[in-house]
């Protein structure tokens, strides 16, 4: 199991700062690429679209009632999918959108594991 972490918002972990927008990645090369990845592709400022258009990737009943609890603004939207095109059969993923690490920030984990097949 690995994951990567992305947060972002207003203001900064240090003094002075104007905004963050900061990926982890665990030391783990895939981890390393995908957050170099995201810190590109992704929004700082409006969390809550980094976590729509990831929650659009996964294909599974829970991704609707997470975007619907996105829309409405959740504090915390998990949703997870066994089925992602482009990952090879027995890979899983877990999005979570949330909590927020300081008021002004936004965190989207992505988790991904291989199933035992």
């Amino acid at each position: 199991m690995h994951s990567v972490v992305l947060v972002g918002g207003w203001g900064g972990e240090t003094p002075g700062a104007i905004n963050t927008h900061r990926c982890t990645h665990e030391g783990y090369g895939p981890g390393i690429q995908f957050c170099s990845y995201l810190i590109e592709h992704t929004s700082w400022e409006f969390g809550a679209y980094n976590a729509r258009d990831a929650l659009g990737c996964l294909d599974s009943p829970s991704n609707k009632d997470a975007l619907a609890a996105l829309a409405a603004g959740a504090d915390i939207v998990r949703a997870s999918s066994q089925n992602v095109p482009g990952l090879e059969p027995g890979v899983a993923i877990t999005i979570v959108f949330g909590p927020r690490p300081v008021p002004n920030h936004t965190s989207l984990e992505i988790i991904v594991w291989r199933q035992e097949l």
